[in-house]
């Protein structure tokens, strides 16, 4: 499987252009699994290769189940403004590193950084901290409703599915454990009755 990305232009109400890094859905649920900074061809091949098992043997179950990102890979969040002599310098450092180049876009009332590679933003935003002292956050989705997670330690995919108003969070979830045996197979380990309650 080709690991693209896709870049998508949108006007911003300032009427700027900024971009938004959109991954295919493996490479997001791999990236969201942690550990690595950058989207791993393996690991997304072998995502790509259990989800799309899993949806066909359970199809009844979760084969309409299509993962939303948690956040915008490559993208942060900051409250400080780079127009400050102090924060200038640390933002002229990232943007000259082995991170830039970097754009960045006043969206409302906070400062939208966007890079040009699909860094995953919680490790990014870490790193940035320790070496250029800036507090950057990811970029992170509202009104999810369906997710997908990849536990790489515990060899384990979640499926969930909202319901109830997801705008302000999911007052209800459906969820179904798959699990990895050793011998690479993979079965269903938990079927809730029903919705679980979100209390």
């Amino acid at each position: 499987m080709k690991l693209a990305l896709t870049l998508l232009f949108t006007l911003t109400q300032a009427g700027l252009i900024r971009s938004e890094i959109k991954l295919p859905e493996a490479a997001q649920v791999a990236l969201e699994a942690g550990l690595l900074l950058l989207p791993d061809p393996g690991l997304t091949k072998k995502v790509y290769s259990e989800i799309s098992f899993i949806r066909s043997e359970y199809e009844d179950l979760v084969g309409e189940v299509f993962h939303q990102p948690k956040w915008v890979p490559g993208q942060l969040l900051s409250s400080e403004n780079p127009n400050t002599p102090g924060n200038g310098e640390k933002f002229a450092r990232l943007n000259s590193s082995r991170f830039g180049p970097i754009v960045i876009s006043r969206i409302g009332s906070v400062n939208q950084i966007d890079f040009t590679r699909p860094y995953e933003p919680e490790i990014l935003s870490g790193i940035i901290q320790r070496e250029f002292k800036l507090r950057l956050e990811p970029n992170l989705k509202i009104g999810r409703n369906q997710i997908i997670e990849y536990d790489r330690f515990r060899k384990w995919y979640i499926f969930r599915r909202g319901l109830g108003d997801c705008s302000a969070g999911c007052s209800q979830w459906s969820r179904y454990w798959f699990e990895e045996y050793t011998d690479g197979s993979i079965h269903i380990v938990f079927e809730p009755d029903g919705p679980i309650r979100v209390l």
